[in-house]
Parts: C-alpha cells; sequence; structure tokens
C-alpha cells in the first residue's frame, strides 16, 4: 500500500493522463540500457534561484540524458513548471516518461493566480512500463513532497522517487527529521512488498547528521546505500550569480534500497557544469536480487 497518496496537484506532462501501454514482450525487449544496472541522477536545479525559470537549468541534465551511458531514473528538484515542460519536449522523444509535482508557487516561474508551480520532478525509461505518478506529502505542511515512480525493469519492481526536504535550522531541524523517518517508514514498507526503491533528492542534510543516520544503511538496519557513501563529496555551495563558489558541503545523494544491492556494487559521479548551488550526482548500482 502507498501511505500518504494525496489528491495533490497532478500535472501531466503531455496529453496523457497516464503512461504509455506497451506489451511486456515489447518492455522487455527494448530494456538494454544499463543491462543488470540501474543508473541514476539526482540535481537539484535551482530552478527559480539561479535560472528564473529559464530552461537552460535542465541543460546539464539533458546533457547527461543524451550521453552514451543513459540514465535509468532522473530525479530533480526545485523545477518550474516550465522546466519541466522543456524537460519533456527534450526527453521523451529519446524514451523517458516524465512527471511533476509542483509543493510551491514561485513568482519567477511565472504562471498566473499564485497556482503551484516549482517542485519536483521524476523521470524513468518509457519502455520500463511506468505507472501514473504518486504524489506524496511530508510532514511539516511546508510546501515539501516527493513523487514517485513504479518500473520495471528485466522482470524486476522498482519504486524511483524525487524528494526534497525542509531547509534551514532549529525547529527545521526537527521537520527535517520528522520528513526522513516518514521517507523510512515508506520506503521500509515498500521493501517488504518486494519493491528495490530509488530515492534522490536534496536532504539538506550532511552524511553525519540524525536525518542520513535514519536513512543510510551502515550496519544498523536502515533502508538506504547512498551512491557516494565509500567517500561522500560536496553537492552544495553559496549561490553566486557568477556561478563560482567553491562546493563545500554535501546535501544531495541517490539512495538505492538494500534489497537488490550492496556497498560493493555501487559507485557515484558528480558533475557540476551549472549555475545551480548543487551539483548533479550520477549512481550506478549492480542489481544482484
Amino acid at each position: 500500500m502507498l501511505m500518504g497518496l494525496l489528491c495533490a496537484p497532478f500535472v501531466a506532462l503531455a496529453s496523457e493522463a497516464s503512461a504509455p501501454a506497451e506489451s511486456r514482450e515489447a518492455q522487455e525487449a527494448a530494456a538494454l540500457v544499463n543491462p543488470g544496472y540501474i543508473v541514476a541522477i539526482t540535481h537539484n536545479i535551482a530552478g527559480e534561484l539561479a535560472y528564473g525559470g529559464g530552461t537552460g537549468a535542465i541543460d546539464l541534465v539533458n546533457s547527461l540524458m543524451g550521453g552514451a551511458n543513459q540514465p535509468d531514473v532522473v530525479a530533480l528538484q526545485e523545477v518550474c513548471q516550465t522546466q519541466a515542460s522543456a524537460f519533456w519536449n527534450a526527453n521523451y522523444p529519446r524514451g523517458y516518461w516524465a512527471a511533476f509535482y509542483p509543493t510551491k508557487y514561485k513568482a519567477a516561474c511565472g504562471g498566473v493566480g499564485g497556482a503551484l508551480n516549482h517542485g519536483n520532478l521524476i523521470a524513468v525509461r518509457t519502455e520500463y512500463g511506468p505507472s501514473v505518478q504518486y504524489n506524496l506529502d511530508l510532514p511539516g505542511n511546508s510546501g515539501h513532497g516527493m513523487i514517485c515512480i513504479d518500473f520495471t525493469k528485466q522482470g524486476r519492481a522498482f519504486r524511483a522517487c524525487s524528494t526534497h526536504l525542509i531547509a534551514g535550522s532549529g525547529p527545521d531541524d526537527n521537520t527535517r527529521l520528522a520528513q526522513a523517518n516518514t521517507i523510512r517508514s515508506w520506503s521500509t514498507s515498500w521493501m517488504n512488498s518486494g519493491y528495490r526503491v530509488i530515492v534522490g533528492g536534496d536532504f539538506n542534510a550532511a552524511p553525519s547528521s540524525p536525518v542520513i543516520q535514519t536513512l543510510n544503511h551502515l550496519g544498523n538496519g536502515d533502508p538506504f546505500i547512498d551512491a557516494d557513501f565509500k567517500a561522500p563529496r560536496e553537492t552544495k555551495r553559496q549561490y553566486s550569480p557568477a556561478c563560482n563558489q567553491p562546493w563545500n558541503s554535501k546535501l544531495d545523494y541517490v539512495f538505492f534500497s538494500y534489497n537488490w544491492t550492496g556497498r560493493n556494487n555501487i559507485e557515484a559521479t558528480l558533475r557540476g557544469e551549472t549555475c545551480s548551488d548543487h551539483r548533479a550526482l550520477m549512481g550506478t548500482a549492480k542489481v544482484t536480487n
């Protein structure tokens, strides 16, 4: 069961409101991207802060998706509606299905009437038979949530999600920890139901924080392994219009649930050719179960 399913804003990025129907045979025949592996990208594109709704915010991820090592899953945060639409237009022809969950209104993202236009995006390969999106609310009533899509690759069921936890300190620390505990609870339930879970996002928390320790599976039974756990590298910097500040903290993660891979089967790459105050993180995991 998907706990927390909302009647929240549903934004289809095409005229259809559901994923394309394909035969199981067609899906399996076409599932040739990264056979035996899952490659997942997460990137907080700072679509409003750094780009004011401009589509240059997705140039980096578009280039990664058009390269030789095409990802299976893409999770984006701080995405404006205009950028979500541009992402669809660029990547649906390449074989990706995408869905967008706006959780906030940002004037720089455009739109009228204060309609929600800024949030999270999740995309997976179309040939994997992706489900319609699940919009999940996180504690705190703070405009933060998680969007998920189910898919099947090489006969295995996955649930891929994109999320963005609350920033700040003081009371926000408690809210962020409650959000992490909620994600942990949902994910554990999904794993027990047979799903292999992937969560990419901006968690606004360092590796040593209670938030990440709640999630990271380092021998204490928590559900996830961070793609960059071996030597966590900085993914965040102070924003500057010059786009040249040094990277100085790690707040972004690609989490793979431990029920389908292991610490010896995971690696990560970082890419920072962007004006966002976050780097893109690409995680690769071998599917062992």
